[in-house]
């Protein structure tokens, strides 16, 4: 029998999702496809890219997520932030990297043991994985020299693999903190500090609020 997915969150994180008036759970009955690639969520008042950086097919708008094509699916944080700034569609939208408030709040965990947490008829084919958010980590100083057991720092949060095939995942050891910004995990659900200069996380970009 599968076991629970464990998440451990940041308490830093956990105050800013109830800061600024975005929910940690969006209603997805107030998500709206508008058939050019665009998501509109209408209780955050943003737009969302339907496919993730590096699927869709640019003669449909970016529509069909089923298609791998432009650039690589995945990067480090600087180009991701220069990846969501650079797009330009021809309607005046100004698209960016999502905070980690923002992104957190298309987590669906209501699907139970099948990732992605993600609402999958409106954002298809998401990549099972870690996605950047444009948070920088805010604290001072280095992240602990050594592992713990998750009681402190690195937070640690568990992804479930199965009977005993769970795997931890913490913060970078002996890290600058100003050097690592906040991912969402959508394997799991969860938030978690990753370095900059990693380039296996995913992207998907934003706009607004209008």
């Amino acid at each position: 029998m599968r076991k629970y997915i464990r998440i451990i969150l940041l308490s830093t994180v956990l105050l800013l999702l109830k800061s600024e008036g975005i929910s940690a759970v969006t209603p997805f009955d107030n998500h709206v496809d508008l058939g050019n690639g665009v998501i509109d969520d209408q209780v955050n008042r943003v737009l969302w890219r339907k496919c993730i950086r590096g699927r869709g097919t640019a003669g449909l708008n970016y529509t069909d997520c089923t298609t791998v094509s432009g650039p690589n699916r995945t990067s480090d944080w600087a180009t991701a932030l220069a990846h969501c700034n650079g797009l330009n569609f021809g309607d005046g939208r100004v698209w960016r990297l999502p905070s980690v408030k923002e992104l957190f709040s298309l987590v669906d965990l209501q699907r139970g043991i099948n990732p992605p947490y993600i609402q999958s008829t409106l954002f298809p084919d998401t990549d099972i994985g870690r996605y950047w958010t444009s948070t920088s980590s805010f604290a001072n100083g280095n992240s602990p020299a050594s592992n713990s057991s998750g009681s402190n720092d690195p937070k640690q949060y568990i992804q479930d693999l199965g009977t005993n095939n769970a795997q931890y995942f913490t913060i970078p050891m002996n890290t600058r903190y100003r050097s690592m910004a906040y991912i969402v995990d959508f394997r799991t659900g969860g938030i978690v500090e990753k370095r900059k200069s990693d380039s296996d996380g995913y992207v998907r970009c934003v706009s607004g609020p209008y």
